[in-house]
C-alpha cells in the first residue's frame, strides 16, 4: 500500500481545523480528493457530485443528490474522507451528508420558508437499494436491486463514468 501523504504544510500553517470555514476548506478540497483517490477510487468518484455546504467546528456538511448522498454517507466512504481531511488539514473530523441537493439556509429562523416544487406533503425519496425490478422470466416475482450495480449505473448516467480496465 502506498505511504500516506504528509500533512499539507499550507493547511497546517494557515489555521487549525476548528478555525476553517467552508470557503477555506473548499480551497483545500482538491488536495483532500487526491488523498481520497489514493485510498478509494469508488469514494473519490462518489465525491465528484458532492460539494461542501458548510463547516462548523470539525463537522463538514456535504450536499449531494439524494441517491448519491446515501452512498457517500456510508461508513466505508465517510471514514476514507475523514482520514483524508485529517491527513490534509489535521484534527478529527465528522462528516454529515445532506441529500436535498441544496445548501442549508444561513440562518433558518431569519429565512422565509423555502418553496418545495413537490408540494407540502411530499414523500421522502425512496432508497434506490430498496427498489425492486420484475424478474426476467416474467413470473411476476421481484428481486432487490444490487447496490453496487445501481451505483455504477448512476455514476455512468450522471457523470459519464466508466470502469477502469484491469479493476474488479
Amino acid at each position: 500500500a502506498p505511504a500516506p501523504p504528509a500533512v499539507s504544510t499550507r493547511a497546517a500553517a494557515d489555521s487549525s481545523p476548528g478555525d476553517l470555514d467552508a470557503t477555506a476548506l473548499r480551497r483545500l478540497w482538491p488536495e483532500v480528493l487526491d488523498v481520497v483517490k489514493q485510498t478509494s477510487r469508488r469514494t473519490r468518484a462518489l465525491l465528484d457530485n458532492a460539494q461542501i455546504t458548510g463547516v462548523s467546528g470539525e463537522l463538514v456538511t456535504l450536499g449531494a443528490p439524494a441517491a448519491l448522498a446515501r452512498m457517500i454517507g456510508e461508513d466505508s466512504n465517510t471514514s476514507v474522507l475523514r482520514d483524508a481531511l485529517t491527513n490534509v488539514v489535521g484534527g478529527s473530523w465528522r462528516i454529515a451528508v445532506d441529500g436535498s441537493g441544496a445548501p442549508p439556509p444561513a440562518e433558518p429562523a431569519a429565512q422565509a420558508p423555502r418553496y418545495d416544487p413537490r408540494g407540502p406533503a411530499a414523500e421522502p425519496e425512496p432508497d434506490p437499494r430498496d427498489d425492486t425490478e420484475p424478474d426476467d422470466a416474467g413470473s411476476g416475482r421481484t428481486g432487490a436491486v444490487d447496490a453496487e450495480a445501481e451505483a455504477l449505473r448512476l455514476l455512468h448516467e450522471q457523470l459519464c463514468a466508466r470502469p477502469v480496465e484491469g479493476t474488479g
